[in-house]
């Protein structure tokens, strides 16, 4: 998948397996996913969901 393809906001749940409302309050809250504006539509970019994963890895203690 190209890592600048722009992703709906159902495509982003699916994709991050989670619902669309949880989409949304990702945007607004503490979480902070990072999104496009285009006029009224929300998009994402594959390279920012994986991004956004990849920052909520827990490492273990060693």
């Amino acid at each position: 998948m190209e890592l600048n393809r722009l992703m709906s906001v159902e495509e982003a749940a699916e994709y991050l397996g989670v619902k669309v409302k949880t989409i949304y309050k990702w945007t607004t809250g503490e979480k902070r996913l990072p999104f496009l504006k285009l006029g009224s539509l929300t998009k994402f970019q594959l390279a920012d969901l994986r991004a956004f994963v990849e920052g909520r890895v827990v490492k273990p203690l060693v």
